[in-house]
Order: structure tokens, then C-alpha cells, then sequence
């Protein structure tokens, strides 16, 4: 069976319908200025103070700068952190306190776009020190306090400079960043006082870019789909489908499935991307309805494929289905022959371009106007079959096909007769069978049983009709296969001549060495395997 790699092009298609990152690898998380509603669910505030009175003071207040420059830079608003300035005493070096942004197992951060306020007032030994810190190291662009004793104020697209460029750090690879003052004085401790001594650390906006490098796992498809399909079944309408994936980073965002490149459905995870984590490690099971009326009948392969929240892509699980939506056309060539008075031989030709196989036939036979039609009744997918009208008048017969879908034409091939009371015996006169569509006069046939022999010579067929002596001619149909497939049908007149006839057909080379033939006339029919010819 032939397979095909449709489930590379999802990628791009995923593009299209769900949130935008940065590139494939990665995704970014929005705090305060920079998120939807200006929130924050990233950054967290801790402490390392050992002391019995803590000497850090935290304000969360996204969006809202109060202030300034004025007196309490520390409420400028966003996330800030400044030392408490009613203490008698001061801070014990190595203490700190900030906010902290730490990436989920598995992930690094590579990046972060932001604007903060930093700053120190009468710190005559530079003891504090303000900054952003990546795993604990102060970030290069970060040392304007270091240089300056006694007071500084450093600011990157921070309230007092209105239009201020932003911060840009890349290259990080760090687990965590924190912006937050640290007490690293040589003197034991930094200075606090009631009035005088201040540190601060205020970040309003962060936009930080998460590395995520391992891309989610798929679990094994299921459901009503993937079993068809597996049995050699066909698909037909919507069919449901269990699907499943976890990832190790950011979390799974979709799964997506697919034929061909064309999308037939998507589960999307609520994500949050104001979040380190965006979306939720596992999925779990989740149905989705395939329809496969979006797809022409036949053959595809159906792709499952998931996406995490950095745009990596899953492994893609495949499966071959046959889809038969369409039910069968109707027959066509419908010819009835008379077999008597009042008996039809009824055969008809399938159609040769439908995509489902025919399997199966069924007609009905319909009385004048006015009284019920017999039930359907079954019949061989080609015919034929031998019908006898119970009484005289108009009647017609409807035939349609089924596929091995089990899917029954909805438009039939009909067929009228007539016989009129009294019925004769002599064919052609007036009271006799007549039957539309008609065929030859020549064609009548005999209640008394035919007897077919055959064989293959020179790539001649030799057809011997016997026990046919109230037949003049007598139309014998014929049908062709190579490897069960119908490769032509026709038909031809045998003359008969004291109850035998004789026909001879020319058959090419190729269908003498792999041919089988049906022969069929009235209710009687043979099948020739042809023998490969030595040449």
C-alpha cells in the first residue's frame, strides 16, 4: 500500500491557527506592562533575610507608577523592592529580596525585553546593589551604580524618562532572573535609617523569551477512525478520534489532524502566556470528530501531529483509511430478453469509474398503477437474473447498486414491460411479450435449459451452444477480467441451426494469457480461465 508524508506540512498550517512565538523553539511570557491587562503571574517575590524583622519591602502594582523621583521611589508601581527606612539597624550583607522569573524544568531563558527603575540614595560605600540578576550574576548593562558613590538613579524606559528606550538582554541561558537589591557590603551590612537611606528595584514591563528545545510526545491515536481503518474497513461521515500528548517544557498546545495537507481537525489547550509555563503538561485523552466528507472517496493517509507551546512538533502517527462517502451510481445498459410469454432475462452493466467496489445489486419489481411493489429482492452485482411478470399489464423493474460500503444507489436504472391479456405464443404478433428496452427479434430464448461449452485455441475462443432447437439466433453476453478487474464487455449473435450453434471471437494476445471470461445467456452462464498460449 502506498504511504505518504503529508504529515510534514501541519507545521505551517499550525502557524495559521494558533498563538504566534517567536520562532519554533521557543515562546514568550508578558508581565505587567507588557501582558494583556497588564498582570502578572510570572514573577514571584522572595526574601533571604535571616533576620527576626525583615528589612525588604515588596509592592505589586501593574500598571500604576505613583510618584516619581519624589520620596518613595519604591512605589513607583510595578514590581518593586526597596529596604524598610524605619530601621534603627542595618541589613546583614548577603541578604536579599526581588522578584524572581524561574523557567520550567527543561527550558532555559534566552532573553528578556523590559523596562525597570533601579536606584540608591546616600550610600556613600556603594553597599547596595540593584540590578537584574541571571542565576544570581548581575546581568552586563547593570553596573551604572557601581561606579558612582552616594546616590544614583539608573532607568530603562522607567516612568521619569516617558518613551525611553526598553532593556534588551540576550545570550542569557540562565534558569532564573531576578530584579531585586542585594546587601553586599565589605562592612557587615548595608546602612538603613529612618530618614535618609534608600534602595530600590522597581520593574514595570518584562517580556522574557523562553528556550524550549524538546518537542512534545504524541500518544498512540484511537477511536472508531484509527480501529476502521485497521480492520480494512471504510470510513465514511464523521468518525471520532482519541487523541493524546505531554510535553516536558511549556506544555502541549495542539493536536492536529490532518490528510494530504488539508486539515480535518484540532484540539487547541487553553494556554496562557502570561504564564512560565504556558500550557498544561499533558492533554489527556480528547475526542475529535473527523469528518471524511472532506475528503473525495478512496484512499489518504490520516496524520496526527502535536505542537507544544514553543511551536516544537510531535512525531507523526499515520494510518492508511478508505473512505467511501458516495453512494453508486446506477447501471446502465439495462436490457431485458424474453424467455417465454411471460418471463424476462434481466442483466445490466456496471459502472466502470466508481472508487468503491460494486458488491451487490437489489430490484423491485412494480405492478400497474395502483398496487404495492414486491420488496427488494438481492441480486449479483452484474446480474443477471430471470424475472417472471404474474399477470398482464404494465410493469417496470428498478435496479440499484451496492458498494462494499454497504452504501445503496439512490437513483436506479429502470426498465418497462407489457403484456397484454390474452398472451400468444407466437412471438412478434399481436398479444405477444414485448419488453423496452428492446434488442433483437432474433434473441428470443427457450424455457428448455442451453448447454455453453468452450475452448481456447490460437488465440481463438470456440463457443458450442447446444439444446436450443426453437432458437434461431441467440445473443450471448460476454465479460472480461484481468485480476478480478472488468476490462471490457460485449456481446454477439449465435445463429442456430438444428439446435446447435457455433461462434468463434479473435482475442488478443495479452487477454489470451490473462484473461477470464464470463460468458452468460438466459439463465445459463460459464466462466473460461484462458490458458497462457505458448507462442
Amino acid at each position: 500500500m502506498r504511504r505518504l508524508a503529508a504529515g510534514l506540512l501541519l507545521a505551517s498550517l499550525l502557524a495559521l491557527a494558533l498563538p504566534a512565538v517567536s520562532v519554533a523553539g521557543s515562546y514568550q511570557v508578558t508581565t505587567c506592562n507588557a501582558a494583556p491587562e497588564y498582570v502578572n503571574n510570572s514573577w514571584v517575590w522572595s526574601s533571604s533575610d535571616t533576620s527576626p524583622v525583615d528589612h525588604y519591602t515588596k509592592h505589586e502594582n501593574c500598571p500604576e507608577r505613583k510618584g516619581g523621583t519624589g520620596e518613595n521611589p519604591d512605589k513607583e508601581g510595578g514590581l518593586s523592592t526597596t529596604d524598610t527606612l524605619e530601621l534603627e539597624n542595618g541589613a546583614p550583607t548577603g541578604t536579599n529580596a526581588g522578584w524572581t522569573f524561574t523557567a520550567p524544568a527543561g527550558t532555559s531563558i534566552e532573553a528578556i525585553t523590559y523596562e525597570r527603575y533601579i536606584g540608591h540614595y546616600l550610600d556613600p560605600k556603594n553597599a547596595w546593589s540593584p540590578a537584574l540578576r541571571a542565576d544570581g550574576t548581575i546581568v552586563a548593562g547593570e553596573t551604572c551604580l557601581d561606579t558612582v558613590e552616594d546616590s544614583e538613579n539608573c532607568y530603562l524606559g522607567a516612568p521619569a524618562h516617558e518613551g525611553a528606550p526598553l532593556g534588551e538582554q540576550t545570550s542569557l541561558h540562565a534558569h532564573t532572573l531576578t530584579v531585586g537589591i542585594n546587601c553586599e557590603s565589605a562592612h557587615e551590612e548595608c546602612i538603613t535609617a529612618p530618614t535618609y537611606y534608600r534602595v530600590w528595584a522597581a520593574m514595570y514591563g518584562a517580556t522574557v523569551t523562553v528556550n524550549d528545545p524538546t518537542p512534545p510526545t504524541l500518544g498512540e491515536p484511537a477511536g472508531q477512525l484509527w480501529e476502521t481503518a485497521a480492520a480494512g474497513h471504510y470510513s465514511k461521515g464523521s468518525e471520532a478520534l482519541q487523541v493524546s500528548a505531554t510535553d516536558d517544557g511549556g506544555g502541549v498546545r495542539a493536536i492536529s489532524v490532518s490528510s494530504e495537507g488539508k486539515q480535518l481537525a484540532t484540539y487547541e489547550a487553553t494556554c496562557n502566556y502570561t504564564m512560565p509555563q504556558p500550557c498544561a503538561l499533558s492533554t489527556g485523552s480528547q475526542s475529535l470528530s473527523v469528518p471524511t466528507t472532506e475528503l473525495h472517496d478512496g484512499r489518504h493517509v490520516i496524520s496526527v501531529i502535536a505542537t507544544d507551546a514553543a511551536g516544537n512538533v510531535s512525531s507523526v502517527a499515520s494510518r492508511e483509511i478508505d473512505i467511501a462517502n458516495d453512494a453508486p451510481p446506477a447501471p446502465t445498459n439495462l436490457t431485458a430478453t424474453p424467455s417465454g410469454t411471460t418471463s424476462y432475462i434481466v442483466a445490466w452493466t456496471d459502472p466502470l469509474s466508481v472508487t468503491t467496489p460494486i458488491t451487490g445489486a437489489d430490484y423491485q419489481l412494480c405492478p400497474p398503477a395502483g398496487a404495492a411493489c414486491t420488496p427488494p429482492n438481492p441480486a449479483p452485482p452484474e446480474g443477471p437474473i430471470l424475472l417472471t411478470l404474474p399477470a398482464p399489464g404494465q410493469w417496470h423493474i428498478s435496479v440499484w447498486l451496492t458498494n462494499a460500503a454497504g452504501l445503496s444507489g439512490l437513483s436506479p436504472a429502470t426498465a418497462y414491460f407489457t403484456i397484454q391479456s390474452p398472451p400468444e405464443t407466437n412471438p412478434g404478433a399481436p398479444g405477444s411479450s414485448h419488453f423496452s428496452p428492446g434488442s433483437p427479434e432474433s434473441a428470443h430464448a427457450t424455457a428448455r435449459r442451453l448447454h455453453l461449452t468452450s475452448r481456447v485455441r490460437h488465440d481463438m475462443l470456440y463457443l458450442h451452444v447446444s439444446g436450443a432447437e426453437r432458437i434461431s439466433a441467440l445473443v450471448i453476453h460476454f465479460t472480461v477480467y484481468i485480476r478480478r478487474r472488468i476490462v471490457a464487455r460485449f456481446s454477439r449473435t449465435i445463429r442456430i441451426r438444428h439446435g446447435q450453434g457455433n461462434l468463434a471471437i479473435s482475442l488478443r494476445s495479452r487477454l489470451a494469457s490473462a484473461a477470464t471470461i464470463k460468458v452468460t445467456t438466459g439463465t445459463n452462464s460459464i466462466t473460461i480461465q484462458l490458458p497462457r498460449l505458448r507462442r
